[in-house]
């Protein structure tokens, strides 16, 4: 077994020795009919090589009459929706936001190493311009966060660094987008912020959002959540969005069993009503797939 064999099967291993950062090196994935090259950075990327086609897939081919032709990747982190993206269409644009330095440093390798047209935006997106402090526990860490007080206590002033935060409307006149998109958003308690800084994207594009909301795991998180979950409900009913729970596969978490239309989010904490995170939030006007994936067939 090589050393790149060795790194995949055991990184666990190679942690607790101290070698797993020395090592740098390429490994291959193939992602339904896409291959890949993965760059491994001492030890950044190894959790590439895990993926496996999940519920994000599924939304893309459920849509794939409905024409998004753009990605707007926001929390892309380092890659594992870009990867899963572009195993399941191609795309005219894909914009990734990654406001930690360390995982868009990585993600930039990926993306040049696998030549894929991804746009990468070194930046977070909230309700304004300005600078937000962002709490990450590593270089990868995929909870990293400009809401720390969704999860007291969980995060310490030396996990702190300065990122620039803009709005998503800011891409309407900086960059342009189609008519058609698709956005994804995993920033950890900041949804609300995100989609108050896109209310224009949101009036004028009428896009297809995939969202993840954070849950209360204590119940000193309860109000804190309940008061962001309020927040979002509005907007969305304001904007003219429906809910849909994207039900999961129980034992990977991943795989898409069917999308349930909701009203409001689950207030309980989450180990009463171990329901998952993820959302799709859909324009009233548009027409919900008859699929079985739906539970509408």
């Amino acid at each position: 077994m090589n050393i790149a064999e060795l790194h995949r099967v055991a990184p666990a291993f190679l942690r607790r020795v101290g070698i797993a950062g020395w090592l740098n090196y390429n490994h291959s994935l193939s992602f339904r009919d896409r291959h890949y090259v993965i760059p491994i950075h001492g030890g950044i990327g190894e959790e590439l090589l895990r993926l496996r086609p999940g519920f994000k897939s599924a939304i893309i081919d459920v849509f794939r009459d409905k024409g998004p032709d753009c990605f707007v990747d926001v929390g892309a982190n380092i890659g594992q929706t870009v990867l899963e993206a572009f195993a399941s269409k191609t795309w005219s644009a894909y914009y990734a936001l990654e406001p930690n330095v360390s995982a868009c440093g990585y993600l930039e390798v990926l993306v040049r190493t696998n030549a894929l047209p991804v746009t990468l935006l070194p930046w977070g997106a909230g309700s304004a311009a300005r600078p937000q402090v962002l709490y990450a526990k590593g270089p990868r860490d995929g909870a990293a966060t400009m809401a720390p007080a969704a999860r007291p206590g969980a995060y310490a002033a030396g996990m702190a660094s300065w990122a620039a935060s803009y709005p998503l409307d800011t891409m309407l006149e900086q960059i342009g987008l189609p008519r058609s998109v698709l956005i994804k958003i995993d920033v950890e308690g900041f949804e609300a912020e995100v989609l108050s800084g896109a209310t224009r994207i949101l009036q004028q594009l009428r896009p297809i959002v995939v969202c993840e909301v954070l849950r209360a795991y204590r119940r000193c998180e309860l109000a804190h959540t309940d008061e962001r979950m309020s927040k979002l409900e509005f907007l969305l009913k304001e904007q003219r969005y429906r809910i849909f729970y994207l039900q999961t596969d129980g034992n990977t978490g991943e795989r898409l069993e069917k999308a349930r239309q909701i009203e409001s989010f689950p207030r309980e904490l989450w180990q009463d009503n171990p329901t998952g995170y993820d959302y799709l939030f859909l324009p009233t006007e548009m027409q919900v797939p008859a699929s079985a994936l739906f539970g509408l067939a």
